[in-house]
């Protein structure tokens, strides 16, 4: 028995959304600090991926691990290739990562974007971070910072 859904569309006729291929990388290698208002590579955390279909949408998600001491944030971008897709800043109003007046404060920040990378060929996604004012952040300090890549059908 097919489950039947709107405009009489069985599950097996639908195609657009569904989950195509994923891939992972957990950083957990030794820590890395960053002291720059530049996007820095955070080390590691780096995804190959080859698209099935120029409609298709590539969802990425990370979580990133990093001690703020004495900083006010850090901000996080996401890399196809070498073109920035998208960022959060590292200035005052758009930080991934604030604190104010405490010491090593803990960040585990969510950052995730869908993409349309209109490839079939392979491209490299990436996760950078900056600082405020280009202090100090310590990422993977005792935590491990993971990526992930779902490419999904267009």
């Amino acid at each position: 028995m097919a489950i039947i859904k709107p405009n009489n569309n069985t599950l097996s006729d639908i195609t657009k959304f569904k989950v195509l291929q994923v891939s992972s990388q957990v950083r957990n290698t030794s820590q890395q600090t960053i002291a720059t208002t530049t996007y820095t590579d955070l080390t590691s955390l780096s995804i190959a991926i080859t698209p099935s279909s120029t409609s298709s949408k590539i969802l990425l998600k990370c979580f990133v691990h990093g001690v703020i001491a004495t900083t006010e944030g850090f901000g996080l971008q996401f890399l196809r290739d070498s073109t920035s897709v998208c960022k959060t800043g590292n200035t005052s109003a758009f930080f991934a990562a604030h604190q104010n007046g405490a010491t090593s404060v803990l960040q585990i920040v969510p950052f995730h974007f869908i993409d349309s990378p209109s490839t079939t060929s392979e491209v490299t996604y990436k996760v950078q971070a900056a600082t405020r004012n280009g202090d100090s952040v310590v990422f993977n300090d005792g935590y491990h910072s993971n990526f992930y890549l779902m490419e999904i059908a267009g």
